[in-house]
């Protein structure tokens, strides 16, 4: 759960313009998600795509999408194409 706080957070931060410090909690949830998870969870693709997000708002295109592509093919081959995820 405190994954899950620091997720939200971080969106919060993102949401008021603070990127670097959206970074650094989107990254914290990550790890922590990570540790505790299977790299398939959807909690660890969660704070994969929200960081891949935050990366991409940045312009760091390049690490965004070694983060997204997983979750992109994890999400096609488990979802529906007219699925909101």
């Amino acid at each position: 759960s405190y994954a899950v706080n620091l997720n939200n957070l971080a969106s919060l931060y993102e949401d008021r313009g603070d990127i670097a410090g959206a970074e650094a909690l989107f990254r914290q949830s990550l790890a922590i998600r990570r540790a505790a998870l299977p790299a398939d969870d959807p909690l660890v693709r969660r704070s994969e795509s929200n960081l891949a997000r935050l990366l991409v708002r940045r312009g760091a295109h390049g690490e965004a999408t070694g983060l997204i592509a997983p979750v992109l093919a994890q999400r096609r081959a488990q979802l529906a194409a007219d699925h909101p995820d």
